[in-house]
């Protein structure tokens, strides 16, 4: 069976929407995005579909746009492998919590 991920973008919530109302753990995802996003010289966008593409769950992210900068910005994604370590601060992250 394969995982979908409908809303894999979350609206823009961690590539650019104001997060200044929204809980800290998702103001510091959003940062994050972006801190890794200038370190691998590519789009938010194509950090949050490469995290999804590395979930050991196989999870095929839906995009839900029809905006061709932004379709193209996913597909940075897709040829994009983080580290474990940045892949993991952005599990831990937008959990909110610490894990042990």
């Amino acid at each position: 069976m394969q995982l979908q991920a409908w809303g894999s973008l979350c609206g823009g919530l961690f590539t650019g929407v104001d997060t200044a109302n929204k809980p800290a753990h998702v103001q510091q995802t959003a940062a994050l995005v972006t801190t890794l996003s200038q370190h691998y010289n590519v789009s938010k966008e194509a950090i949050v579909i490469a995290w999804l593409a590395m979930h050991p769950a196989n999870i095929q992210p839906i995009i839900g746009t029809t905006d061709v900068a932004r379709i193209k910005n996913c597909g940075e994604g897709a040829k994009l492998t983080l580290s474990r370590e940045h892949w993991y601060a952005l599990y831990v992250s937008s959990r909110g919590q610490a894990l042990p």
